[in-house]
């Protein structure tokens, strides 16, 4: 079809709630494997990326309870594995690498797939998001298929300064950040609306975060995440709240 033709002229009325930001609910998602108490979302979309990061935790053992009617999601990674030699991160989707902090801390192994560069907006390179790990102490081990990371020993500290303000590679070091022992600087972070939402998720799993919405963020590790009792943020378009977090029940009543 090359032209969209609208008759006007009659006055149109409604309400619509709009979806969920895609760029806070993917890395939030990738956040929760940092904890191993239950966490509850709530605004879930029903989009493609979010089913194949449910998945993936399905397939680690994780206990996922999702209702896209009422988009309520309950995640549980409390008898998580992960496997390198059998496990696989999903294809073809960019927000898998916000999966490799979280197997890392929890594993101290990760790997990604050769097919983990991008999305329908192109491919984008990897290489700064392997910088970001190995300046946290993770080793790289570059296969004709894919890209194996290893931590050995907890995550350390870093000082890190991004060629560019990349709202993903912002997430990753955050993420890395977390749980690395020490205080952790990052210079030309991104502060797009959609990475303070996600860095407010992350202070109510307990990660202690300065610099929010500026482009220096400095993050202090803690020893664990866990779901915490705290009232829910309300985010993620600029025009009208689209969702909200919530602690699980089971975490809420401890």
């Amino acid at each position: 079809m090359s032209d969209l033709i609208v008759h006007g002229g009659t006055p149109l009325r409604g309400r619509l709630v709009p979806s969920a930001n895609k760029n806070a609910v993917l890395p939030i998602l990738c956040a929760t494997l940092l904890t191993k108490e239950p966490v509850r979302l709530r605004g879930i979309p029903e989009i493609t990326d979010v089913k194949k990061i449910l998945d993936i935790f399905r397939t680690l053992g994780s206990r996922v309870e999702v209702d896209f009617e009422t988009r309520v999601l309950d995640v549980h990674h409390e008898h998580t594995r992960f496997d390198e030699s059998l496990h696989r991160l999903p294809e073809e989707m960019r927000s898998s690498i916000m999966l490799v902090p979280g197997l890392l801390a929890r594993f101290g192994a990760a790997r990604i797939e050769d097919d983990v560069k991008g999305c329908s907006l192109g491919m984008r390179e990897i290489d700064p998001h392997v910088e970001v790990m190995q300046s946290f102490g993770a080793t790289v081990e570059r296969r004709p298929d894919g890209i194996v990371m290893r931590a050995d020993r907890p995550l350390r500290a870093t000082q890190h300064w991004l060629d560019y303000a990349s709202v993903t590679t912002t997430e990753n070091y955050v993420l890395c950040a977390a749980l690395a022992q020490g205080r952790s600087l990052l210079m030309n972070a991104a502060s797009e609306p959609h990475v303070q939402e996600f860095c407010q998720f992350m202070t109510m799993l307990g990660a202690r975060i300065e610099g929010l919405g500026t482009s220096r963020l400095v993050v202090e590790g803690v020893a664990s995440c866990a779901a915490a009792n705290s009232p829910s943020p309300r985010t993620s378009t600029r025009s009208s709240p689209s969702w909200r977090w919530a602690p699980s029940p089971a975490a809420a009543s401890r």
